[in-house]
């Protein structure tokens, strides 16, 4: 993905023009690069797995320290090492 520019007008993704910006709108039409990039964001999959003992944690450590916070937003507890 290149480097996003905004010059008050355009919103630019290196030389391609992907919406044209009139105040607090978007012109229709124009915009739909931006929604595809939000699709492609929002449905991201990291190919990266990592475990708790790679960062020198254990699941003990978690559940003691997170363990209320997990709960009340209905975390599972049960943790993978």
């Amino acid at each position: 993905m290149g480097k996003f520019k905004f010059d008050g007008k355009y919103l630019k993704e290196g030389g391609r023009t992907i919406a044209n910006v009139s105040g607090d709108r978007i012109r229709k039409g124009t915009g739909s690069s931006t929604s595809e990039y939000h699709l492609e964001s929002k449905n991201y999959k990291s190919k990266h797995s990592y475990s708790l003992a790679q960062y020198g944690l254990t699941k003990e450590m978690i559940n003691e320290e997170l363990g209320e916070l997990m709960k009340e937003f209905s975390f599972s507890t049960a943790l993978e090492a």
